[in-house]
């Protein structure tokens, strides 16, 4: 039985890497986007000027 609590664990410790690694990569995409906006918002402000 104590290699199935073990099984189990090891199941348990991958699903919480996955979502971490979701959450990186999220990240990395809403920063992205940011520096997008960013660099669109000041596109605009020198064309207006």
């Amino acid at each position: 039985s104590n290699t199935l609590i073990q099984k189990e664990r090891q199941e348990e410790e991958e699903k919480i890497m996955q979502v971490e690694e979701d959450d990186f990569t999220e990240k990395l995409e809403i920063e992205k986007a940011e520096k997008v906006n960013c660099n669109f918002t000041n596109a605009l402000v020198a064309v207006s000027s």
